[in-house]
């Protein structure tokens, strides 16, 4: 056999700790590095020798014998080869990860509050490093697993495959989990959109660590600006930062905790501090997330104008107005509502909506509810008669329409009911005038008829169908020259065309010709129809 330098001795290192089940994770990485050291010798001797799978079945045996989650990575990142411990799922089998992309597995494995990419630096890092390089490149990550977030280390290094350069990693539980270090917080922290301070409890609780979010809510220019401060500093009240001492020392934590700052530039800042004690370096600190309860107060008192407002010009209307939730509970409604229908507040919002009419709606007025709640469709002009709670009924138009959660789904149907009793005694009346015009044209007894602008009849009465012996239908088809003997249609046309301009009844004399050829004289008195 072929001898380059101390190639041959790492492989027998490596064969022999695999034969004793004896494998250190420290000195299967060491010789890893010094494996791949002699890259190009190795590539040589095995090509030569036809041993390359060989190679590759070494680094499965190597990867068995190591109790710590192990992977083999080839040169496109895929996992080649996996061991048992590897796997953080019970569910989960070697054969559904293996030649997935390693960064797949990682983005599944971590917790949402770490950032995969620092493990993809890393392997970058083995990727493109020199042959003289030494030492694997070591990454920490919070993994998810059933048993909650723990914090892994993963030691990644190169290894040669038959194809190329791939790397081999193995992950063991952190041996510093139980001491967090401030730049694990800073990562965590530093993208939230509430302010986060982590202050020590000596020096008056100086900021150790700001986020940006905390240094616009102190109106700092920088970090390092408030960073020169305390909350003792910044507290508007002398003993401030004592008393939080105290509370958060006995209790190991503080919620909504109320406190007066001023800000940097002079203005006060109410704030609600809720905060946890925790030990970094040794040292105890505080981790508090700071509320600006100003701003909070500002928006709310604007929101209590825009309410009542809102309730004003709501109450002011003549129309009721409703809004119910999608289980069809009463939320909000007007004055009009309550002097309407005669119930109290207290009745009011035990009511449904279809309790507001008679048994006979009910049906119809649960019908429009559910269309608007489950197809989000407006309804427009349903009329139906509000039951008050005397018993009267009154003639009402209503609507509704969906309003929204913030997360874009159904809360329930908001609408106005308007009183429509004066419009259904003017449709009355309308309707009663027209049948009794109807009534004297039937009954009148001489033959009327009614003619568009062309001169064609649209309505002729009982006594035109007997006088002329056409039936009704007939003379529905017929127009005015061809009943009258005595008249060319452009002469009728003419003669509508004064009637309608002059506004007046004029009278002619003509001569109706029957069905059966007779006629007879007639005198026309012709007017508009208003």
């Amino acid at each position: 056999m072929t001898k380059h330098g101390n190639v041959t001795g790492d492989i027998g290192l490596l064969i022999a700790a695999e034969r004793t089940g004896i494998v250190n994770i420290d000195t299967v990485l060491s010789l890893r590095v010094r494996l791949f050291t002699n890259k190009a010798l190795i590539s040589s001797t095995m090509t030569e020798q036809g041993h390359c799978g060989p190679v590759r079945d070494q680094y499965e045996a190597i990867a068995e014998s190591i109790s710590d989650a192990t992977y083999l990575l080839d040169t496109d990142r895929r996992l080649v080869y996996t061991n048992q411990s590897s796997i953080p799922y019970s569910d989960v089998s070697l054969e559904a990860i293996r030649d997935d992309h390693v960064m797949d597995f990682i983005e599944r494995i971590v917790a949402d509050s770490e950032d995969p990419e620092r493990f993809e630096q890393a392997l970058e890092t083995v990727y493109d490093r020199t042959a003289s390089a030494e030492g694997p490149i070591t990454v920490e990550l919070d993994v998810a697993s059933p048993a909650g977030t723990t914090t892994r280390e993963y030691r990644c290094s190169p290894c040669e495959t038959a194809s190329g350069t791939g790397a081999i990693v193995v992950s063991k539980g952190s041996p510093e989990r139980s001491e967090p270090k401030p730049e694990r917080y800073e990562r965590l922290f530093e993208a939230r959109p509430v302010a986060v301070g982590v202050n020590t409890l000596r020096q008056q609780g100086r900021f150790e660590f700001v986020n940006q979010a905390a240094v616009e809510m102190f109106a700092a220019d920088s970090k390092a600006e408030l960073k020169r401060y305390s909350l003792e500093d910044l507290s508007a009240n002398p003993g401030t930062w004592e008393e939080l001492t105290n509370r958060i020392t006995q209790e190991g934590a503080v919620d909504q905790y109320e406190v007066e700052f001023t800000t940097l530039d002079g203005e006060p800042l109410r704030v609600e501090i809720t905060a946890e004690l925790a030990e970094i370096g040794g040292e105890k600190h505080m981790l508090g997330i700071l509320g600006n309860t100003s701003e909070t107060e500002q928006r709310e008192g604007e929101i209590r104008g825009e309410t009542a407002l809102t309730d004003g010009i709501l109450d002011c209307l003549r129309d009721v107005f409703y809004a119910f939730d999608a289980d069809g509970n009463l939320v909000e409604y007007n004055e009009r509502l309550r002097s309407v229908t005669g119930y109290d507040d207290e009745e009011l919002e035990t009511m449904t909506p279809w309790e507001f009419f008679p048994e006979s709606e009910r049906e119809m007025i649960a019908e429009a509810v559910g269309t608007v709640i489950e197809t989000e469709a407006p309804v427009h002009s349903l009329e139906a008669p509000f039951l008050t709670k005397s018993g009267e009924t009154i003639p009402y138009e209503f609507s509704g329409a969906p309003y929204y959660h913030s997360d874009g789904t159904v809360a329930g149907f908001v609408g106005f009911g308007r009183d429509i009793t004066d419009r259904t005694e003017r449709d009355r009346e309308l309707q009663e005038n027209r049948e009794r015009l109807r009534r004297l044209f039937d009954e009148a007894p001489d033959p009327m008829f009614v003619q568009d602008a062309e001169g064609k009849f649209t309505d002729v009465n009982e006594k035109a169908v007997e006088k002329l012996g056409y039936s009704r239908e007939e003379l529905l088809e017929m127009e005015a020259a061809a009943i009258d003997a005595a008249v060319e249609r452009a002469d009728v046309r003419e003669l509508l065309s004064k009637v309608k301009s002059d506004g007046q009844m004029i009278k002619i004399d003509g001569r109706h010709q029957r069905a059966d050829g007779s006629t007879y004289p007639v005198e026309v008195r012709a007017s508009v129809l208003a």
